[in-house]
């Protein structure tokens, strides 16, 4: 069984892979279009055809029917509602994404100039219903005038989203969420990061209803590469608390809503479903969590560093880990008065050392010991450091994980060093 690919948690005692839920829903939510009506919204059609053509292995037949059922709307004169323009800039997307570039512009020119005499309107007297105040159209609106030639439309776009981010009164985090996902597909990234940065100390995830819930997942594991700059520690641990929500609701609920016909489930959350798990599918080859668990690490690095690793504190995990091998190494040698460099020089130096990783016998003993020594002092002055921790406060958890995998086997040489002599 290929792992690479997978993401897996933990549910009661049985490892839930999120592609096979992802194909099962997916499998639901393509079996739910009609023959004409497909999901029987035209912006919900739109937005699914979008959502498809950015899958690893795009369902050409759906996304065909997409984008002819929406043909003759998408290419009609002008468009005069808000809807219906949201609708249109994500066909203009989806021609894109399909490669269909001429078309893709000459719509993209048409929502363009909607853009602009909604723009125009709203200047003459706000409205609650103007257009920039629904978070689903302005997302719509942000995909699909995003990569296009109408750089007037675009400002406006930016404008207007980050004003609307400036004001961080958004009662529910869906229309958050929405506004910042048309943040960052703008390019307005401080403003989105910034109004993350006011959501996700406010988010309970446990209490969350379902279609908050469900949004706020899609915005992690959507826009994770533009948003985890904002405080990777803070986004490592929510993600994960989101991930483990999603794999419990769908054992508990997720299954019966995806496949039922009549249970509130909307085709809108239905394609935001589907879009988080075929991210969460591609974000990362395999959890760095469950990762650690299967490499046999040594207990104290264990007891020093997983919580560390699981909550995103990458190189506090990592100063842990080597400040524990320091401390062992002090213990077993008896040199209570020296530390880091000069401890490992003196515990593992080559003539009577208090530390004997081997029997000395041989010349290949002997440099397996220098060499070790040289590993343990260049751990201590290159990573335990507290000048080099500065060094190693990174992002990335896999890399986290081969300094502990170091630190893991340093841990069990001394383990199996030889009986002090007699």
């Amino acid at each position: 069984m290929e792992r690479n690919r997978r993401e897996y948690q933990i549910v009661g005692q049985s490892m839930v892979p999120i592609k096979e839920i992802h194909d099962q829903h997916h499998r639901n939510f393509i079996r739910k279009r009609s023959p004409v009506e497909l999901w029987h919204d035209a912006f919900v059609n739109a937005l699914a055809g979008v959502v498809l053509s950015r899958h690893e292995r795009p369902d050409r037949a759906v996304i065909s029917e997409v984008t002819e059922a929406l043909k003759a709307s998408a290419e009609a004169v002008e468009y005069d509602g808000s809807r219906e323009t949201a609708t249109a800039s994500l066909y203009s997307a989806l021609l894109r994404n399909e490669k269909h570039i001429s078309t893709a512009d000459k719509v993209a020119s048409k929502v363009g100039k909607a853009i602009l005499r909604f723009a125009e309107r709203e200047n003459k007297g706000p409205s609650r219903f103007s257009i920039f105040n629904s978070p689903e159209c302005v997302y719509a609106l942000a995909i699909g005038i995003s990569t296009s030639k109408e750089d007037a439309a675009k400002n406006e776009i930016a404008s207007r989203v980050t004003a609307l981010l400036g004001r961080k009164d958004e009662a529910r985090p869906m229309r958050s969420v929405l506004f910042i996902a048309a943040a960052i597909e703008i390019g307005e990234l401080d403003a989105a990061r910034d109004s993350f940065k006011h959501l996700y100390p406010d988010i309970s995830v446990s209490r969350m209803d379902r279609t908050d819930f469900l949004f706020t997942a899609w915005l992690l594991e959507r826009y994770s590469q533009a948003l985890q700059a904002v405080d990777s520690t803070n986004f490592t641990a929510l993600q994960r608390e989101l991930r483990l929500r999603m794999l419990e609701w769908w054992t508990n609920e997720g299954q019966t809503v995806s496949a039922g016909e009549e249970n509130g489930f909307s085709p809108l959350e239905a394609v935001i479903l589907d879009d988080t798990l075929a991210a969460i599918s591609s974000n990362s080859a395999i959890d760095p969590l469950d990762l650690f668990d299967q490499l046999g690490i040594h207990p104290t690095i264990v007891e020093s560093s997983r919580s560390l690793l699981a909550s995103g504190h990458y190189a506090q995990s990592i100063f842990e880990a080597f400040k524990r091998v320091n401390i062992e190494v002090k213990q077993i040698s008896g040199m209570k008065n020296k530390d880091g460099k000069d401890l490992m020089a003196n515990a593992f130096g080559e003539v009577l050392p208090a530390i004997r990783l081997n029997a000395l016998e041989s010349q290949s003993d002997k440099d397996e010991q220098e060499g070790f020594k040289f590993i343990y002092m260049g751990a201590m002055l290159g990573i335990r450091n507290p000048k080099a921790h500065d060094a190693v406060a990174q992002k990335d958890p896999y890399k986290t994980l081969e300094y502990l995998g170091l630190a893991s086997l340093l841990m069990k040489r001394l383990d199996e060093r030889e009986s002090p002599r007699k």
